[in-house]
Protein backbone atom coordinates (compact mmCIF):
# COMPACT_ATOMS: atom_id res chain seq x y z
CA UNK A 1 0.00 0.00 0.00
CA UNK A 2 1.26 3.64 -0.67
CA UNK A 3 -0.03 6.60 1.99
CA UNK A 4 0.62 10.29 2.12
CA UNK A 5 -0.44 10.90 5.46
CA UNK A 6 1.84 9.48 8.68
CA UNK A 7 -0.83 9.04 10.72
CA UNK A 8 -2.81 6.64 8.32
CA UNK A 9 0.40 5.02 7.57
CA UNK A 10 1.16 4.76 10.91
CA UNK A 11 -2.37 3.34 11.50
CA UNK A 12 -1.74 1.04 9.36
CA UNK A 13 1.12 -0.19 10.51
CA UNK A 14 -0.25 -0.54 14.16
CA UNK A 15 -3.22 -2.86 12.47
CA UNK A 16 0.04 -4.88 11.30
CA UNK A 17 -0.59 -4.20 7.67
CA UNK A 18 2.93 -3.77 7.22
CA UNK A 19 6.02 -1.71 8.17
CA UNK A 20 6.67 1.73 6.93
CA UNK A 21 9.54 4.33 7.01
CA UNK A 22 8.02 7.07 9.40
CA UNK A 23 9.04 10.17 11.25
CA UNK A 24 9.40 10.35 14.88
CA UNK A 25 6.97 13.18 15.82
CA UNK A 26 3.59 12.59 16.88
CA UNK A 27 3.41 8.79 16.45
CA UNK A 28 2.00 6.46 19.17
CA UNK A 29 4.75 4.87 20.22
CA UNK A 30 2.69 2.32 22.62
CA UNK A 31 1.14 0.60 18.99
CA UNK A 32 4.16 0.75 17.01
CA UNK A 33 7.95 -0.96 17.32
CA UNK A 34 10.27 1.49 16.69
CA UNK A 35 14.12 1.10 14.99
CA UNK A 36 16.07 4.02 15.11
CA UNK A 37 18.12 4.07 11.60
CA UNK A 38 21.28 6.04 11.40
CA UNK A 39 22.64 5.21 8.13
CA UNK A 40 22.27 5.65 5.43
CA UNK A 41 21.59 9.57 6.00
CA UNK A 42 18.14 10.55 4.87
CA UNK A 43 17.63 13.58 3.36
CA UNK A 44 14.74 15.81 1.74
CA UNK A 45 15.32 18.15 -1.18
CA UNK A 46 12.72 21.26 -0.57
CA UNK A 47 12.32 22.94 -4.12
CA UNK A 48 11.24 26.79 -4.55
CA UNK A 49 10.26 28.30 -7.63
CA UNK A 50 11.79 31.89 -7.92
CA UNK A 51 10.00 35.00 -9.45
CA UNK A 52 6.36 34.24 -8.57
CA UNK A 53 3.65 35.51 -6.11
CA UNK A 54 4.17 33.44 -2.82
CA UNK A 55 1.37 34.28 -0.18
CA UNK A 56 2.57 35.45 3.13
CA UNK A 57 2.51 32.75 4.77
CA UNK A 58 4.18 30.45 1.72
CA UNK A 59 6.92 33.80 1.81
CA UNK A 60 7.75 33.42 5.38
CA UNK A 61 8.10 29.92 5.77
CA UNK A 62 10.65 30.32 2.81
CA UNK A 63 12.37 32.92 4.87
CA UNK A 64 12.62 30.43 7.53
CA UNK A 65 14.73 27.75 5.62
CA UNK A 66 16.92 29.75 4.16
CA UNK A 67 17.51 31.27 7.70
CA UNK A 68 17.58 27.70 8.86
CA UNK A 69 19.97 26.25 6.90
CA UNK A 70 22.29 29.26 5.95
CA UNK A 71 23.16 28.66 9.74
CA UNK A 72 23.76 24.76 9.19
CA UNK A 73 26.11 25.05 6.56
CA UNK A 74 29.89 25.66 7.82
CA UNK A 75 31.52 28.50 6.05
Amino acid sequence: MKGEEVATVAALVAAGLGISLLPDAGLDKNKLAQIRIREPKSERVIVMVEGRYLPPVASRFKEFVVSYYDRMIPT
